[in-house]
């Protein structure tokens, strides 16, 4: 039995991801945000259901962790900063994988320059498969450099793809008060993001 976080994700942020996803999509076609089209890798930007399974783990992980999604995350059609969401101030990027997956990794198109460019503090993995995720582990950027295999010819993933496996990962730790209330500040001082999601639900 998974002694990790489990969370069932409601319908409604169900429903929301896959339509985000199918936005997403719809905006790479338009030639929207080509940077990240020139490091993704086996056709994810065309990939509904791939963008609406990383979207719901993001979910997954703002509601075990008492965010709340639709403010939390970045919803728009423009690239996130380099993570996904702040949380016991520090910026997350979550790698979300199916149920069986059991890998933590940066993916193949997304070399060192990127790795060291990229303004994110911690890796989250989040396993699963809908409606159901598993909070599986978390990694410090530095952690993840320091400790990274690269998958051979004959590894389940491709070759040359950086990997942590979940067992070499560290539980995701909750926030104390005082986190839970710095964070809720930082959130709250993205205005644009709470002014897009308050235009949303007056819709």
């Amino acid at each position: 039995m998974d002694s990790k976080p489990i969370v069932t994700l409601p319908n409604d942020l169900i429903e929301r991801s896959k339509e985000f996803a199918r936005e997403t999509v719809a905006a790479y076609r338009r030639g929207d945000n080509s940077y990240s089209f020139d490091v993704s890798s086996h056709g994810a930007e065309f990939n509904a259901e791939l963008q609406a399974h990383a979207r719901m783990a993001e979910c997954a992980f703002c509601l075990w962790a008492g965010l709340d999604a639709n403010v939390a995350l970045n919803w728009t059609s423009r690239c996130d900063p380099g993570w996904d969401v702040y949380y016991a101030g520090r910026r997350v990027d979550i790698k979300a994988t199916h149920a069986r997956g059991r890998y933590l990794i940066w993916p193949i198109n997304k070399r060192v320059e990127l790795f060291q460019k990229k303004t994110f503090d911690d890796l989250v993995l989040v396993r699963g498969d809908e409606p159901t995720f598993v909070i599986a582990g978390i990694s410090s950027k530095q952690e993840f450099e320091n400790a990274f295999q690269i998958a051979g010819r004959d590894h389940v993933l491709d070759a040359g793809t950086w990997y942590v496996h979940e067992s070499d990962l560290r539980d995701v730790p909750e926030r104390t008060p005082e986190q839970r209330l710095l964070d809720g500040l930082m959130i709250a001082s993205m205005s644009e993001c709470h002014l897009a999601e308050w235009s949303r639900r007056k819709r």
